[in-house]
């Protein structure tokens, strides 16, 4: 047998150990490893609307979808990384980044930052090239194009699904979706979710 232990803690198994017979008929049709660990402190602020992560998926029947979101920044500080989800492997994306949001139209001055292919699927966190300075009051919108090869709801979406995701609110929050860039549906206000989008700064 396989010899387990996860995040349950010592009240579970044999003092948080357990086994799974190696003839088990579920294990393996969904893994998750780390395959990198940062320090606590490598960035200064984190923005997110998605405490919870991904619940769900979202998308317009197609492959390439677009989401963003929209942060008010607190302090003089640069924008370093960006983090969300590959809902499938070999995912290819698109990071533009828009400032001093208004409204959605703003999205069309979207500024162009860099692209990337994401050979697994789960959560990267995608550093950025060049940081990107950033004013106090400042309201930015992070956005993402994201092709999945194979998946129509390529967006990782947070939403309130059971018992466990009941916490979840979207009051407050502001993210957006869109099938092509240029008309945008806020998600929280039509869907009921958040978009799994988040931001990372550091001070200046």
């Amino acid at each position: 047998a396989f010899i387990c232990q996860n995040t349950w803690g010592s009240g579970f198994g044999n003092d948080g150990i357990f086994y799974v017979s190696y003839a088990d008929a579920n294990i393996g049709s969904r893994n998750l490893i780390y395959s990198k660990v940062e320090t606590v402190d490598n960035y200064d602020h984190i923005y997110q609307t998605d405490e919870c992560g991904w619940q769900g998926s979202q998308g317009y029947d197609n492959e390439t979808c677009w989401f963003a979101n929209i942060y008010e920044i607190a302090g003089e500080e640069e924008l370093a990384a960006v983090g969300f989800y590959a809902t499938a492997p070999d995912a290819a994306y698109e990071v533009y980044l828009v400032r001093d949001f208004r409204d959605a139209e703003s999205f069309s001055e979207r500024e162009f930052l860099q692209s990337g292919t994401l050979q697994k699927a789960g959560y990267h966190t995608i550093k950025l090239q060049k940081s990107q300075n950033l004013k106090e009051g400042e309201r930015l919108a992070v956005v993402i194009r994201i092709t999945v090869p194979g998946e129509k709801m390529p967006v990782a979406v947070e939403v309130r699904a059971d018992e466990y995701t009941s916490g979840v609110t979207t009051a407050g929050k502001e993210g957006y979706l869109s099938r092509t860039g240029e008309l945008w549906e806020n998600t929280e206000e039509k869907f009921g979710t958040n978009v799994c989008l988040k931001a990372y700064t550091v001070d200046q």
